[in-house]
């Protein structure tokens, strides 16, 4: 469905021709079913649903900018936005900017149309936010996250030398929810940030240079 999602989308929002829709609509179906084929049970078929949360709000914010206002609107797009932000830890990187647009869209109307926007931002991301730093001590929600650091900040951080994860089933991805790997996750992390300390203005060099490859 995501993936049909997302090559319809573009499509509603700035297509001109019905044929052209039904096309993409078939490409995605097959499209769909192959990556079902190919990535059976493994995690990241849930990447399909981040790029058709952010297709589906930004067609919500051009829905909002021709006119068609009201508070229904503005609270689905905060609703979009909110789980859109849940579904992928890196949305963090883009939530900023997707949330500047759709405050620069209800500019112009009252304060009912913002409460509306914001108020799912608040409760959902806000709510799951606030109860990991609670309950685990951080801010994000994933227990991978260190890893995905290292990967980029490797320069900094020594080898890692950890025992390769068990997998669920043979020609599966290692299982990463357990216990174990949290702990590893938690290590990583601080190897990272510890590297950083050491060379400040190295890692605020490196880091400029990551955020202009990522927005580009």
């Amino acid at each position: 469905l995501c993936l049909i999602l997302v090559g319809v989308l573009p499509l509603w929002l700035w297509a001109k021709r019905a044929g052209e829709m039904w096309l993409t609509a078939g490409l995605s179906l097959l499209f769909m079913l192959v990556s079902r084929v190919l990535a059976k049970g493994n995690p990241q078929m849930y990447d399909l649903y981040f790029p058709a949360l952010v297709l589906g709000y930004l067609g919500m914010l051009q829905w909002i900018q021709k006119g068609n206002v009201s508070w229904g609107n503005a609270l689905a797009a905060g609703l979009l936005l909110s789980v859109l932000e849940l579904t992928r830890t890196f949305a963090l990187a883009l939530f900023p900017v997707l949330l500047i647009a759709g405050l620069v869209m209800l500019r112009r109307y009252s304060w009912r149309h913002w409460a509306a926007f914001l108020v799912p931002i608040l409760v959902l991301s806000g709510g799951w936010h606030t109860k990991q730093v609670v309950a685990h001590g951080h801010f994000h929600w994933t227990n991978h996250g260190g890893f995905n650091l290292h990967k980029v900040w490797h320069e900094f951080t020594p080898e890692l030398d950890y025992e390769p994860l068990p997998v669920r089933y043979v020609g599966g991805f290692p299982n990463i929810n357990t216990d174990a790997h949290s702990q590893r996750n938690r290590e990583v992390t601080q190897l990272v940030v510890e590297g950083i300390k050491v060379q400040p203005l190295r890692a605020i060099k490196h880091a400029g240079t990551r955020l202009v490859k990522f927005y580009r």
